[in-house]
């Protein structure tokens, strides 16, 4: 696992299968206004949850109201019923399925940064832009991903704990569970790991600012999670590094309506205006896959990025496609599944 730095940032993303499973009798609603909403969860026998994005909310529905006297499930069907009777108001309404998203597994040898220290040509140039005094300060990141450990000693001091968050168990400690879910901690390693404490590496941008984000865990997420994900605490994140994505070579995926809703209300509102910006992987499939069929990587709202090694090769593991948007140095074992480009952290934000 090797941090890159080049125009942006990424983490590497695969090609999952994509498990539907049904969720708690949730949907996600389009309208215009909130009190919309409301007023159709009153006539549907409903409760209003929360606003999603700009135009779309979440509500959940009773049992019974979703099912057939013998018990069988009726998806949506009495909902869409009810909702036709408010076609004037209420846009859409989509029964909320989970689908299942995998972190990439990563190479630890932490000391190796050939990437970043200049034992490479061309160089990246990361002392550089150090000296330069560009390092991150100012800019916050949002590593949306398994979990971040809140109190790791190489990364506490530029973790905002207060504005992380686990969309996951749905709770304010995105701490990971699990021995598993180690990948967020990492992603946040290289980003912001502390300078000289002794301590491991040098994160790329070490004086820039993480919001720990759980997206991921073994039972899934929904379209609506994914859209809350990625618009956390919108005004004050600058990028949204996603490591997660469907698996290699299994057929097409991206993401779900509200998921757009919410990459289309970060990059007009996101930044005071600016825009958030949402950087993606062309990856981790390598010739047997092809990232034009990841909608998340040929989203227009998102910046993918491929990889080469120390040779200036293609990594084993990139992907080929239209979309990707530039090239930085990784790693290339098969382990190493990771690319991360932050030089827009040091550079572009600003």
């Amino acid at each position: 696992m090797r941090p890159e730095l080049t125009s942006l940032i990424l983490a590497a993303l695969t090609f999952v299968n994509f498990t539907k499973i049904i969720s708690a009798n949730e949907y996600a609603v389009k309208a215009e206004s909130k009190q919309h909403v409301i007023d159709f969860c009153s006539h549907a026998g409903c409760s209003f949850v929360k606003q999603v994005t700009s135009n779309y909310f979440l509500i959940k529905c009773p049992s019974p109201r979703l099912r057939s006297k013998s018990g069988a499930s009726k998806g949506n069907d009495t909902i869409q019923d009810t909702a036709n009777k408010f076609k004037d108001t209420i846009k859409k309404v989509e029964f909320q399925k989970l689908h299942k998203n995998y972190p990439r597994t990563s190479d630890s040898k932490w000391t190796e940064m050939w990437n970043l220290n200049g034992q490479v040509l061309p160089s990246m140039k990361v002392k550089e832009a150090w000296s330069m005094g560009r390092s991150g300060s100012g800019v916050t990141v949002a590593v949306v991903d398994d979990g971040v450990q809140l109190n790791h000693p190489d990364l506490r001091k530029n973790i905002d704990s207060a504005n992380s968050y686990d969309y996951y168990n749905v709770d304010s400690n995105p701490t990971p569970r699990s021995v598993n879910e180690s990948h967020g901690t990492m992603v946040t390693g290289l980003l912001a790991a502390e300078a000289n404490n002794s301590q491991c590496i040098v994160g790329v941008a070490h004086q820039s600012t993480v919001i720990g984000i759980k997206l991921l865990g073994d039972l899934g997420v929904t379209d609506v999670t994914e859209a809350l994900s990625l618009n956390h605490n919108l005004d004050n994140v600058d990028i949204y590094t996603n490591s997660w994505g469907p698996s290699d070579g299994f057929g097409y995926a991206g993401p779900g309506s509200v998921t757009q809703s919410a990459f289309y209300d970060g990059v007009t509102k996101g930044r005071d205006g600016k825009g958030s910006i949402y950087v993606w992987a062309a990856g981790n499939g390598g010739l047997r896959d092809n990232c034009n069929a990841d909608g998340y990587v040929n989203s227009i709202y998102t910046i993918p990025i491929t990889s080469v090694d120390a040779d200036g090769r293609a990594a084993d593991y990139a992907e080929v496609c239209a979309p990707v948007f530039a090239a930085t140095y990784s790693g290339n074992k098969r382990k190493n599944l990771w690319l991360f480009l932050f030089q827009i952290i040091l550079f572009s934000v600003h």
